[in-house]
Parts: C-alpha cells; sequence; structure tokens
C-alpha cells in the first residue's frame, strides 16, 4: 500500500490544483467535483479496508491483484454515473433559472 498509494494521491492532487486553477464553467460546478472527490476518497479507504481486511476474512493471499481492484471496478461506474446524472441535473437547472 505504501508504494502505490503516493502515486494516487500525487494524480488526485493534480487533478484538485487543475481545478482549483481553472476558471469555473457552471455555476453548479462545486457539487460534481465534490461528489468525485467523496466517492474517490471512498475507493481509497474501501481498497485499503480490503487489502487489510478481507485476506484475514477470506483467507486469501493480500497481494492477490482482484483485492486491489475490486473497489476501483465498483467505485468508478459509479463515479462516472453519479457525475453525468448530476451535470445533466444541475446543467438543466441553470438553464431554467436563467
Amino acid at each position: 500500500m505504501l508504494q502505490y498509494f503516493p502515486i494516487v494521491g500525487v494524480f488526485l492532487g493534480g487533478i484538485q490544483l487543475h481545478y482549483w486553477r481553472s476558471s469555473p464553467t457552471r455555476k453548479s460546478h462545486w457539487i460534481v467535483e465534490h461528489i468525485i472527490g467523496m466517492l474517490s476518497c471512498c475507493v481509497a479507504t474501501v481498497t485499503a479496508f480490503t487489502v487489510v481486511g478481507a485476506p484475514k476474512l477470506l483467507q486469501i493471499d493480500a497481494v492477490s491483484l482482484i483485492v486491489w481492484v475490486i473497489p476501483t471496478i465498483v467505485f468508478v461506474p459509479l463515479i462516472i454515473g453519479f457525475t453525468t446524472y448530476f451535470t445533466k441535473k444541475w446543467m438543466e437547472r441553470e438553464l431554467h433559472h436563467e
């Protein structure tokens, strides 16, 4: 975990830095970014839990690739789905209020 989480942290930090340095293109930009951030943290937390806890509970090898990848496989589609849904929802709301 100590080898890969810093790489993920630098990657996510770079995304956040880009977000905060660019001008918002819509009023509701923050809610979509917040959802992405929350679910990204959820991926990291669940991955850490499964890597440490799952091997003890299920008597499997901790270095098994599947243990590392399952949280990402589950949560990335959720991130994409929620982002798409809320982007459309808030853009429609902004169009009706202008």
